[in-house]
């Protein structure tokens, strides 16, 4: 699974979530949201599919947390 994430100065990245694990983030990450994401990977981002031209993109690892950011 490949998701672009956007910051709130409008930055975005991509994500990589391996098949074997995107049942651990299926329900958690949903459009429009706002997430704090900890205990990630950074990987080049090369290959023929890139959604962004970015240097780097996130790879989810099985340690990865994602919990919904709250504001007050």
């Amino acid at each position: 699974m490949e998701l672009v994430l956007m910051d709130q100065k409008g930055d975005r990245i991509s994500v990589f979530i391996r098949r074997t694990l995107i049942y651990k983030f299926k329900e958690q990450l949903q459009k429009g949201m706002m997430f704090r994401i900890s205990s990630f990977d950074f990987a080049c981002n090369s290959g023929s599919y890139r959604p962004l031209h970015n240097e780097y993109k996130l790879n989810f690892t099985i340690n990865t947390k994602v919990k919904i950011f709250k504001s007050s």
